[in-house]
């Protein structure tokens, strides 16, 4: 796909959010000059090539009653693979990283309630070569917003206001009713790239078009949906290196270096996360570029601003896993038994 400047519109535009609407390839081509048809085949062609991992609704996991973590692990670099394959059998992982650090193996839990999130931790420890195992839920939340661009060499990220908001431990009050299940479940199904994709949706949760799109109007309005677009596959576009940077500062200043840092365009996720005696960092921040020095450079500006703390950069090695999170399992599933 070449990076012309509708190729560029189109791509930004299908990350920063589909048209709730009955035909949203109409919409958004009448606001690109284009056919529908065109922009279809254009986005097709993105899917085709692996630049896109998927479109659809990105739920927020706790406004479902469900509770998220990141984890990370000291494992011995002879066993973090074995490590790592256990946890990719696991539908409750959704990110899984080798990370260039002595705390090397990191991932993130998406689970139905904390008694599962522990279970799976200790089935973690039980593993040969596991020396430690640490769960680092979040605090505040600072940014979480993914907008690459097609060219590399330009800032990436969303460039939409910074907000801060404190992460919820507990589950709603009012968490989603059958007909809602139902929805969920529908929405998680790959998009359907025709005229009028959320008819077949519609059906797939029994329920009317015009329901549905109410629904997700009514969860974008309440963040149940993030974001209702396409999730990137950043290497594949050309974002090859990355780095989880993490600082200690005082908790006086999190929220002040956090709203900071999230500024940075480069910056795709800004988190403050519980610390423990194992693991000091409390600020954490995902750093996208092309290469290694890139993610440096950023890095170093960010600490020129908020102050030289402690920090370090733990570079992504190799991608495990990267998955949406599965929401209401029809029924209980072995651990053994998962397909992801």
């Amino acid at each position: 796909m070449s990076a012309n400047p509708l190729d560029q519109r189109i791509f930004r535009m299908i990350q920063d959010g589909i048209p709730i609407q009955s035909r949203p390839f109409d919409v958004m081509a009448k606001d690109l000059g284009c056919s529908s048809e065109d922009l279809l085949n254009r986005i097709k062609t993105t899917v085709d090539k692996g630049m896109i991992r998927a479109i659809g609704a990105v739920f927020s996991p706790q406004h479902l009653g469900y509770r998220t973590v990141l984890c990370g692990a000291l494992v011995s670099p002879a066993c973090v693979r074995t490590v790592a394959e256990q946890l990719n059998r696991l539908h409750e992982v959704t990110h899984n990283y080798l990370r260039e650090h002595d705390w090397n193996l990191w991932f993130t839990l998406v689970a139905a309630d904390t008694s599962r999130i522990e279970e799976i931790l200790n089935l973690v420890r039980t593993n040969q070569g596991v020396e430690t195992v640490v769960a680092l839920p979040a605090r505040r939340v600072f940014k979480i917003a993914v907008l690459f661009d097609l060219d590399p060499t330009r800032a990436t990220s969303s460039d939409a206001q910074v907000s801060v908001t404190r992460a919820r431990m507990e589950s709603p009050q009012n968490l989603p009713s059958p007909a809602q299940i139902q929805m969920v479940r529908a929405l998680q199904q790959p998009f359907p790239l025709v005229e009028e994709p959320f008819r077949a949706m519609a059906a797939e949760a029994k329920c009317s078009e015009d329901q549905l799109l109410e629904q997700i109007r009514r969860w974008l309005s309440d963040g149940t949906i993030r974001r209702f677009g396409a999730r990137v596959r950043h290497h594949v576009v050309g974002y090859a290196a990355n780095g989880m940077a993490v600082w200690s500062v005082p908790e006086t200043q999190v929220q002040q270096f956090g709203v900071c840092i999230a500024r940075f365009p480069q910056v795709s996720h800004c988190y403050e996360r519980q610390v423990c005696p194992q693991w000091r960092y409390n600020l954490y921040a995902m750093i996208h570029a092309a290469e290694r020095q890139q993610v440096k450079e950023v890095h170093k500006l960010i600490s020129d601003e908020i102050g030289h703390w402690d920090h370090e950069i733990l570079f992504s090695v190799e991608e495990f896993k990267k998955s949406a999170p599965v929401y209401f399992f029809e029924k209980k599933y072995g651990d053994e038994e998962i397909e992801t």
